[in-house]
């Protein structure tokens, strides 16, 4: 009775005075005790009304009723099934399709378009490199044969070559050296080193024209030893790098460009320079000052060095270079750094006459300024 009376009191004693496990304890004891007499007298409970199971008592699934809709989406036609996923990959095909017209429409942003600058260039490297086996070719017939081929394609006069030079007539040196200075160093030379006649030897003496003949050996052989020199053939990667700026410098530098292309055209006038004519003359660009020397660090100049480079590592890893990470990389750096300057060069003049050279003359596509560039 003691024993029952101390269960009775823990029962009744206030939820203050209790933890929280004495708590739930107490009220899973008293919903038992409910349990055990709602059946001794079959009163009907809400618990009891829970549809019970031997492996889970507490079932997850929701007891609301399935509605007819919902059955019919489950048991759908296949023939319907089959409709709907036809639609589906005929929109899937479409929306490629229009995905491969937009990006052939912008063109591709690493490979630019054949134009005629990087054709008359790759033929004068080609020329100047054919150059090198005839003079080869004409040394085994002697050196005179040699000087001859060498005289005829690199120590043109001037009033000997057209006016305008192509790809077949124009011929290209290593070191930065032309032609014209070649010719004028050899014959500068040839004149330094020839025997000049005195009082005791004439020009008939046997001695004299002895001579005459060393001299113009040496010379023949010293012309042939400067061809070969300077021939692109024994050229290196930096060489040809070093030849492909200067190309582009004298091509798209604006100390030959200004001549043909007209200046950009004037900003909008603003409220204030309309309703104020002094601010408006006040606030003209002063002249500029005088060029000095050739162009070499205008956006149009760079922006055909990088495309030069551009085209250089894309040959490469298109050839064997696939593993080339390194590459990979620099030529992801070079087209962005290309797209960063096309874009404050349309920004600059504002889409005039020089941009659109540019974009011409070089072959640039709109995808190779637009958008963002991913090369993966």
């Amino acid at each position: 009775m003691v024993v029952r009376s101390a269960r009775l009191q823990w029962l009744k004693c206030p939820p203050s005075r209790l933890s929280y496990c004495g708590i739930m304890l107490r009220r899973l004891i008293v919903m038992l005790v409910g349990l055990t007499y709602a059946e001794a007298h079959s009163i009907p409970t809400p618990l009891a009304q829970l549809p019970l199971s031997s492996s889970r008592l507490f079932s997850t699934t929701s007891c609301r009723p399935v509605s007819a809709q919902t059955l019919k989406r489950r048991h759908r036609d296949p023939y319907a099934l089959a409709q709907a996923k036809q639609r589906a990959a005929v929109n899937q095909a479409r929306q490629a399709t229009l995905k491969q017209q937009r990006d052939a429409a912008l063109g591709d942003p690493v490979w630019n378009r054949k134009t005629d600058f990087f054709h008359h260039f790759d033929a004068m490297l080609r020329q100047s490199k054919a150059y090198s086996r005839r003079i080869e070719g004409a040394a085994d017939d002697g050196v005179e044969a040699a000087r001859q081929v060498i005289q005829a394609a690199m120590l043109k006069k001037p009033q000997e070559s057209v006016a305008e030079p192509s790809p077949a007539t124009e011929v290209m040196l290593n070191y930065s050296v032309q032609p014209e200075e070649l010719r004028t160093a050899l014959e500068r030379s040839r004149f330094l080193t020839e025997p000049a006649p005195t009082v005791d030897r004439v020009h008939n003496d046997p001695a004299f024209a002895s001579d005459l003949e060393v001299h113009e050996s040496r010379h023949a052989n010293a012309t042939v030893a400067m061809a070969r020199i300077l021939n692109l053939t024994n050229a290196s990667r930096v060489d040809i790098r070093r030849l492909t700026r200067r190309h582009c410098i004298e091509t798209f530098g604006r100390h030959r460009t200004d001549e043909h292309l007209p200046p950009k055209p004037a900003a909008a006038p603003t409220l204030a320079r309309e309703a104020d004519p002094s601010a408006q003359s006040s606030s003209l660009a002063p002249t500029k000052t005088p060029r000095a020397g050739p162009d070499t660090g205008s956006p149009e100049v760079q922006i055909a060095i990088l495309t030069c480079r551009i085209r250089s590592l894309a040959a490469h890893l298109a050839k064997g270079g696939r593993s080339d990470k390194v590459n990979k990389r620099n030529l992801t750096l070079l087209v962005h750094k290309r797209q960063k300057l096309l874009q404050y060069l349309r920004r600059q003049d504002r889409g005039a006459s020089r941009w659109q050279w540019v974009m011409n003359t070089l072959g640039l596509t709109d995808r190779m300024w637009q958008g963002e560039i991913s090369l993966a």
